[in-house]
C-alpha cells in the first residue's frame, strides 16, 4: 500500500508541475500578444478640403491613441456631439495625421478651426474613409454664379478694415478652410 501512495504523489507532482509550466508559458505569451502600439503615424497628404471632418459622438478625444496604456481623455463624446451640433463655422474640424496600431485601427489626430480642440481620436479600421468617431463634412457649398460674377472685374468702393482692423477680404470664405485668412488690406 504504501508503494502506491509513494507512485501516486510522485505522478501527481509531476502533473501538477506540467500544467503550471503550461500555464506559465501561456500567460506569458498573452501579454506579449496584447501590447498595444503604434506602427504607423503619417502627415495627412490628400487635398485639404476632403480632410474637414466632423465629429459622431461615437468616440471621444484623447491625447494618443486611445488603446495606448498611457491615454488621457481629452474631450467627451457629450462636448464632441455638441460640436457636431453646432452651427459655429470656427468649430469646423480638420484631420491632419493618422496613425495605425499593431491591432489594426486607426486614428486620426485632428484640430478645430479655432483651434480650441485638439487630439487624437478613433477613426474606424480603415485610412479609406472616416469612421468611427468621424465623418466627413462638407465646410462650404457654392451657389450658381452668373457668368458676370463668375468673370467679371469688382473694384470696392470702401475698403474698410473690418472684421479684424486689418483687412477686408477672404482667400476662402471665413472658416470654410483651416488657417486660410485673409487677403486684401486696401
Amino acid at each position: 500500500m504504501k508503494i502506491h501512495i509513494k507512485e501516486s504523489a510522485v505522478i501527481s507532482m509531476a502533473a501538477l508541475g506540467f500544467f503550471a509550466a503550461v500555464g506559465i508559458s501561456q500567460s506569458t505569451t498573452v501579454s506579449a500578444k496584447s501590447r498595444v502600439r503604434v506602427t504607423s503615424n503619417v502627415k495627412l497628404r490628400t487635398d485639404a478640403s476632403s480632410r474637414n471632418v466632423t465629429f459622431t459622438g461615437k468616440a471621444a478625444l484623447f491625447n494618443k491613441a486611445s488603446s495606448l496604456k498611457s491615454a488621457k481623455k481629452k474631450t467627451t463624446t457629450v462636448t464632441l456631439k455638441d460640436l457636431a451640433r453646432s452651427n459655429k463655422s470656427s468649430q469646423n474640424v480638420r484631420a491632419y495625421r493618422v496613425a495605425r496600431t499593431n491591432q489594426g485601427k486607426v486614428y486620426y489626430k485632428v484640430v478645430t478651426f479655432d483651434g480650441k480642440y485638439r487630439g487624437w481620436i478613433y477613426g474606424g479600421k480603415s485610412r479609406s474613409k472616416f469612421a468611427g468617431g468621424l465623418k466627413t463634412y462638407q465646410t462650404f457649398k457654392q451657389g450658381t454664379l452668373t457668368n458676370d460674377m463668375a468673370n467679371g472685374t469688382f473694384q470696392f468702393a470702401n475698403p474698410g478694415t473690418a472684421n479684424d482692423n486689418q483687412t477686408v477680404t477672404y482667400k476662402q470664405p471665413a472658416w470654410t478652410q483651416y488657417k486660410v485668412g485673409r487677403q486684401v488690406t486696401d
